[in-house]
């Protein structure tokens, strides 16, 4: 399983800025899944102040466990911050049956 995130960062603050964040995966009864780290953003030369900048993200899960019909919900923090847009449910379908 993967995920990829594209992050936009504001560029109207420094010309570089070293962002912290999270990713939470949440179920109503098993234990949550948390990974995370930091990325700096940094606005090219000659870039107007003000411009947005796209800052993809690529997660890899070798082994994460789901089960069929249940429902996840993952969560993103960005230092600490999070808004109710910046999370996506997901459900498993039932295995189906040779």
């Amino acid at each position: 399983m993967y995920g990829r995130i594209v992050v936009g960062v504001d560029g109207s603050g420094p010309s570089s800025a070293a962002l912290t964040w999270a990713l939470a995966r949440a179920s109503a009864d098993d234990l949550p899944v948390l990974v995370g780290g930091t990325f700096e953003a940094g606005r090219p030369a000659g870039q107007t102040p003000g411009t947005a900048l796209g800052v993809p993200l690529a997660i890899n899960f070798s082994a994460l466990p789901v089960e069929p019909d249940k429902s996840y919900l993952w969560r993103l923090a960005i230092n600490d911050t999070s808004e109710p847009e910046w999370q996506r449910r997901f459900s498993v379908r039932s295995a189906v049956e040779a």
